[in-house]
C-alpha cells in the first residue's frame, strides 16, 4: 500500500520452505494506491509451481 502522494516500487523476496531463495519481484505504486500479488509463488519470475510451502518478506 502506497499512502503517500509518490510513486513508489515496492519488492518482495520469495523462499521455499527451507529458506532457499526463490527470487524477488517488484512492483510500482502509484500515490495512494495498493496492490495484491494472487498466486505469487506460481507467477513470474518466481514460476515455483511444485512448491507445498514457504514464505515471502517484502
Amino acid at each position: 500500500m502506497n499512502a503517500g502522494p509518490n510513486t513508489i516500487t515496492v519488492h518482495g523476496e520469495f523462499f521455499d520452505a527451507e529458506g532457499n531463495s526463490l527470487g524477488t519481484k517488484g512492483d510500482s505504486l502509484a500515490p495512494y494506491s495498493r496492490v495484491q500479488w494472487s498466486s505469487a509463488f506460481t507467477r513470474a519470475p518466481i514460476n515455483a509451481h511444485r512448491i507445498e510451502a514457504g514464505f515471502g518478506e517484502v
